[in-house]
């Protein structure tokens, strides 16, 4: 949370005030990106953008206490227009998938966050992005397939997908988990 004065100092532009606040969110906003953009460089470049995009239109925002939910909402738009800008929706596959795959909490027990997330990562871009909008971000597949000019039964065939891979994937790890622990 920035306080008042620090919120009056970003407004008018002062230097000091900019980086204080990049030091404070940035690990937060990169992690943010970094749910949505594969390679490193490119997701901390986002990020940077993203920055200089919130600190030139502060003037849109009242309430310092809002500073954090507007940045990360603008993160995630620098995420999407990056994908869209790469043309990573264009190749999606609309399926129309009658059932949902669930990940069971069983599945989940044995993994910690960060494995959980460097899961989330292999997704292919896709896959990965409306995965995250949805689950995380708590969108509606209306929502994105606005987001992305993508059909609703685009997002959700690619949440579905996704969950699938994920399901695999986790399966497959604790699989050999317990091989191993025999």
């Amino acid at each position: 949370m920035v306080d008042q004065q620090t919120f009056m100092a970003l407004k008018k532009g002062d230097r000091r005030a900019q980086k204080a606040v990049y030091d404070k969110l940035s690990p937060q906003m990169y992690a943010v990106c970094r749910r949505y953009i594969a390679n490193e460089q490119d997701a901390e470049d986002i990020m940077i953008k993203g920055f200089f995009n919130a600190f030139t239109k502060l003037d849109q925002l009242d309430e310092p206490e809002a500073l954090e939910a507007w940045m990360r909402r603008i993160m995630v738009n620098e995420c999407l227009m990056y994908h869209r800008r790469n043309k990573k929706f264009k190749s999606t596959l609309e399926l129309n998938v009658a059932h949902e795959v669930i990940l069971e909490d069983h599945l989940l027990d044995q993994l910690t966050a960060q494995e959980i997330f460097s899961y989330i990562d292999e997704l292919p871009d896709g896959y990965r992005t409306v995965f995250n909008l949805y689950c995380i971000e708590g969108y509606k597949h209306r929502e994105i397939a606005d987001m992305l000019d993508i059909s609703i039964n685009t997002s959700k065939s690619q949440l579905i997908l996704a969950r699938k891979r994920l399901r695999a994937r986790i399966e497959a790890i604790n699989k050999i988990k317990r091989s191993n622990e025999q």
